[in-house]
């Protein structure tokens, strides 16, 4: 990882977690460390890939993201069943599908338009990374 770039101690608790989620999707320790770049940068300074944010960060997705951080802020137990049931709620509750949030949801928290599951993600990632990646996603211009 320090050979990638990527500053975090062996103690971080996000590791471990971090190289599950892309464990499966990795053939090389390299194309690891890549992959869980995103959990390491600074909330405030994820990249977003520029077809990805062109494609599923528009105006409306935007405001689904505002409101889903919103509604997410409220989870008692950040767990991936809580995360998947609030969200399917709200889904729900506005009259949309997964995919109406999903992508936006992923380019938000990652920068990319693929990557691990959202519900573990958003686990490693912790409550206020990303509710601050939700966020900053929703009020990019």
């Amino acid at each position: 990882m320090k050979d990638s770039g990527i500053s975090v101690d062996a103690a971080d608790p996000k590791l471990v977690g971090a190289c599950r989620t892309v464990a499966a999707r990795s053939k090389t320790l390299v194309e690891l460390a890549e992959k869980i770049r995103f959990y390491f940068a600074a909330d405030d300074a994820i990249a977003y890939a520029e077809d990805a944010a062109k494609k599923f960060l528009d105006a409306a997705a935007r405001g689904r993201l505002a409101a889903m951080a919103d509604a997410l802020a409220a989870v008692a137990a950040w767990t991936e069943a809580e995360l998947e049931a609030e969200v399917k709620a709200f889904c729900e509750s506005a009259g949309m599908k997964l995919k109406d949030v999903a992508q936006p949801t992923r380019v938000a928290l990652t920068g990319e338009a693929t990557g691990p599951g959202l519900y573990e993600t958003m686990v490693v990632l912790g409550r206020d990374s990303s509710l601050a990646r939700l966020r900053r996603a929703a009020s990019r211009a």
